[in-house]
């Protein structure tokens, strides 16, 4: 039983999502309008959900906080404009199973997001992708020195 517990324990700690490829930013040369990466499930990760509303977002930065569902489409109310998922590799379906690879499109506002700052040059910034079941997925980066229209944030 206490091995059942403890198995049970490090599979909700792993993360769910693992990161595929680069993480790509588009900009207006002055500040980050986009993010967009792919994400695949853990190895040991069993099928989750990639709908929407069974996801949720927080954004940080060191000028501010942002917790969302992933059901976000032009919005005013903070620095996160829209957050649109798809999936790229795989069978059409809102479920990622293994070998499945969803695409993650994370639109962020660069006026009227009441009161926000918008993101900017050499600036970092962390962005947690919360499954419902199973552990979070992280990305922090930081935006280069002189943004251009596109960068591969390494």
């Amino acid at each position: 039983k206490a091995k059942t517990t403890a198995q049970a324990g490090i599979a909700e700690a792993s993360s769910t999502f693992s990161p595929k490829g680069a993480i790509i930013a588009t900009s207006n040369l002055t500040l980050v309008q986009t993010f967009q990466f792919q994400v695949t499930l853990a190895t040991g990760a069993v099928a989750a959900s990639i709908t929407p509303a069974d996801l949720a977002f927080i954004y940080s930065d060191k000028f501010q906080s942002q917790s969302s569902s992933g059901v976000v489409a032009n919005s005013t109310a903070g620095i996160l404009n829209a957050i649109a998922i798809g999936k790229i590799v795989g069978t059409p379906s809102n479920l990622l199973e293994q070998g499945d690879v969803a695409q993650i499109t994370v639109t962020l506002n660069i006026a009227n997001c009441g009161g926000c700052t918008p993101l900017a040059a050499n600036t970092s910034f962390r962005i947690e992708i919360i499954p419902p079941a199973g552990g979070s997925m992280i990305i922090s980066r930081k935006t280069p020195p002189a943004l251009t229209a596109v960068m591969n944030l390494e």
